[in-house]
């Protein structure tokens, strides 16, 4: 299952937002425990870097994990 499955389970306005703070959704690298995001000028970061990826290439990854803590979907993801 990859993370795009994830993101049409969850619904058009949570799955449009899920790489935004306080969303009720993190997206979480399980090798490196960073956490994927956009900043303020569109691009995909992990744990505060710039990536040279697109939003595409990580919704393509593969998840690995979910857990539920305190409202928030946490979502594993291997990459």
């Amino acid at each position: 299952m990859t993370l795009d499955m994830i993101k049409n389970v969850i619904g058009t306005v949570k799955g449009a937002l899920m790489f935004y703070e306080g969303n009720g959704v993190e997206v979480i690298n399980e090798n490196t425990c960073g956490r994927y995001l956009k900043d303020r000028k569109g691009r995909m970061t992990l744990n505060g870097d710039v990536l040279d990826a697109s939003e595409e290439w990580v919704l393509g990854l593969p998840v690995s994990g979910l857990k539920a803590k305190d409202n928030v979907l946490i979502i594993y993801v291997d990459g």
